[in-house]
């Protein structure tokens, strides 16, 4: 692993990531980031989090949902993602 440039993406040998299948820009790419991955562990970090915030703290009601929410958007990996749910569809 590179310092400061995360983990290395994994081979995908899915059909569906099949060249053939590929949005044009990713064509010849023939590793992506494990995006589902890095979506779970941030998910089970940030409920860790807010175990621990809601045993210290005992927030009220609402502001542990508002934590939930707020660390869900900011730890989303949708800058990685790539295909039909971040590419532009025909009209």
């Amino acid at each position: 692993m590179v310092p400061g440039r995360g983990p290395p993406p994994v081979r995908c040998d899915h059909p569906r990531h099949h060249p053939g299948h590929r949005p044009a820009p990713y064509a010849g790419v023939a590793t992506f980031h494990p995006t589902f991955a890095y979506e779970a562990l941030w998910s089970l970090a940030l409920a860790v989090l807010l175990i621990a915030i809601e045993r210290l703290w005992h927030p009220r009601p609402g502001q542990l949902f508002a934590a939930y929410v707020a660390g869900h958007a900011g730890g989303a990996p949708d800058g990685l993602r790539t295909g039909e749910t971040t590419e532009p569809q025909p009209a």
